[in-house]
C-alpha cells in the first residue's frame, strides 16, 4: 500500500515484524510463532497468490503458475496516468480481482518509471495464454 500502510497495518494487527524486498516481492516475517502465523493469515487475505520461498516452496494460496515456453507475448495497453488508479483499484483490489477471475498476470508500470521516461501514460502488461489475456480485457 501507499507508504507501507498495508505492511504497517499487518504488523500492528499481528504483532510480527514484516520486511518486504520490493525488488523481488519476497517477504520475511519475524516474531513469536503465534504472531508470525497471524501475519501469514492476514497476508493471505490480501493476495491472490503466495508460496513459501524456494524452488519447490509450498503454495499457500492460488494455483501453481508455470512459465510456458510457447506463451504468447504480453498484451500491452497504455492508460493516462490519472486513470491508472481505476485499473488498479483501492489497495490493488480491482487488478487482483481481474487476475483471479482471468488467471492472467497483470503488471502496471510504476508512476516513477513513467515519469522518468517523460511520458504521461502508464503501460499495463497482461501475461498468460491468449484466452487468459482476453478474459482479463473483458
Amino acid at each position: 500500500g501507499r507508504k507501507g500502510e498495508t505492511v504497517k497495518s499487518l504488523e500492528k494487527d499481528s504483532g510480527a515484524k514484516i520486511e518486504l524486498d520490493k525488488a523481488s516481492g519476497k517477504l520475511e516475517i519475524h516474531g513469536k510463532k503465534d504472531a508470525r502465523d497471524k501475519a501469514v493469515s492476514l497476508l493471505l487475505s490480501e493476495v491472490s497468490y503466495a508460496k513459501v520461498a524456494g524452488e519447490d516452496g509450498e503454495i499457500l494460496k492460488g494455483e501453481k503458475r508455470e512459465a510456458v515456453a510457447d506463451a504468447p507475448p504480453p498484451t500491452k495497453l497504455w492508460v493516462k496516468d490519472r486513470e491508472a488508479g481505476r485499473v488498479i483499484g483501492r489497495g490493488g483490489e480491482t487488478v487482483k480481482d481481474i487476475m483471479e477471475k482471468s488467471s492472467a498476470d497483470i503488471k502496471v508500470q510504476k508512476v516513477e518509471e513513467m515519469r522518468s521516461l517523460g511520458v504521461e501514460e502508464r503501460e499495463i502488461k497482461l501475461f498468460g495464454s491468449e484466452e487468459q489475456q482476453k478474459e482479463a480485457l473483458a
